[in-house]
């Protein structure tokens, strides 16, 4: 269930979205936190074979956003087959604009969070069918009752780290010393905002992370100024301001060894930059 979902008609390895900078293909710190988790997958399951496919948005023309994408998706298998898996497992693949998730084509005016959905990577396995006997937790097609149904969405929305309750979030990321909410962000706020309309009981406290480097003070204002940014755009799509709270953690709390004066790589800084919403009434869900 952690490590595959099945995604219009597709069994892909369960990852957190996959960004790239505007108009580039190198692969970014935090993108190489998720990529790590698909090596992770294909060591555990020797048998694997994966297609690593790369999309954009419907903005640009169809023959560069084929190459943006292709060379999007050469740049992230090549960094799988740097970690050790075989060539033969996996290949690459560039699909531009011609499997676009919503009504985002040409000429149709959007969003920017609804062009985000578009520019997504993909790894889907290749050949889940033949494994499945083998592996039958790989994207399982077994008939779930509705009481397993409901508590399998419930598993998809929360999780249990130590004694907290979590809103289960692709990463909340805000560029360097900055408190401004990107477009990435917003994305998962959103998921938050229809937790919230969704169980009108639920009370939570958004934290804020940041990594050991910079002064303490300094890292305890940054953390609160974005556990309040978040809020207040929680708070403007309709919430009432007294069901959340914000709280900033600074690096009082890290995740890793990454203290101060600790040498360690930026995807260990990027694991300790994190937002939490902690459920403060987990009872309302009656999560199991």
């Amino acid at each position: 269930m952690d490590e595959f979902k099945m995604e219009r008609g597709k069994c892909v390895v369960k990852i957190n979205p996959i960004y790239f900078n505007f108009d580039k293909f190198n692969i970014r710190p935090d993108a190489a936190l998720e990529l790590d988790k698909v090596v992770a997958v294909m060591k555990k399951y020797p048998e694997l074979i994966i297609e690593g496919g790369s999309h954009t948005d419907s903005r640009g023309g169809f023959n560069y956003n084929v190459t943006l994408s292709t060379n999007r998706a050469i740049s992230t298998v090549q960094y799988i087959i740097e970690q050790g898996i075989d060539p033969k497992r996996i290949t690459a693949k560039g699909y531009g604009e011609t499997e676009l998730v919503n009504g985002c084509a040409d000429g149709v005016q959007c969003s920017e969070i609804d062009h985000q959905l578009n520019r997504r990577t993909e790894f889907v396995i290749v050949n889940s069918k033949e494994l499945n006997e083998k592996y039958p937790e790989i994207c399982s097609t077994v008939n779930r009752s509705s009481k397993e149904q409901n508590l399998r969405n419930q598993q998809n929305e929360f999780e249990k780290v130590e004694d907290k309750l979590l809103i289960k979030l692709n990463p909340v990321y805000f560029e360097l010393n900055s408190s401004y909410l990107s477009k990435d962000s917003m994305i998962e706020l959103n998921k938050v905002v229809e937790i919230m309309f969704k169980y009108p009981d639920l009370l939570i406290e958004c934290g804020s992370h940041t990594d050991s480097r910079a002064s303490d003070q300094y890292n305890n204002w940054l953390s609160e100024r974005r556990a309040n940014r978040v809020v207040d755009y929680i708070i403007s799509k309709g919430i009432a301001f007294d069901r959340i709270s914000c709280k900033g953690f600074g690096e009082s709390q890290l995740i890793n060894h990454c203290a101060n004066d600790v040498k360690c790589s930026e995807v260990e800084h990027i694991q300790n930059r994190r937002t939490e919403f902690v459920i403060k009434n987990p009872d309302v869900i009656k999560f199991k």
